[in-house]
């Protein structure tokens, strides 16, 4: 997964990700143009923070979206142990993967 999401982020590996996930997913292909840009939005959204590693995540918005599904009734109760359910403990073994 990690060495994937690494490839697929690399620009100059653009068409190829297209032809797969146009594989994958035919009618996602069927707009050329659409899913570069598809693409490109991903990635910008997939692509770490200066100074974090890809599949690192903050506290802070764990605890945000926990908060949320609480108020929007997605989650009945709050979990037991939020940092159970949350840590960044496989990180860097992950991305020594890549």
């Amino acid at each position: 997964m990690a060495r994937g999401s690494t490839f697929a982020m690399d620009p100059a590996n653009i068409h190829t990700v297209l032809q797969h996930t146009g594989t994958g997913n035919p009618q996602e292909g069927e707009d050329p143009d659409f899913a570069r840009a598809l693409s490109k939005a991903i990635i910008a959204r997939q692509t770490p923070p200066e100074g974090k590693q890809l599949g690192e995540n903050d506290p802070a918005a764990w605890k945000a979206w926990h908060e949320s599904l609480l108020a929007s009734g997605d989650l009945a109760e709050p979990l037991p142990d939020l940092e159970a359910a949350y840590n960044n403990d496989f990180v860097e073994a992950w991305n020594e993967h890549r």
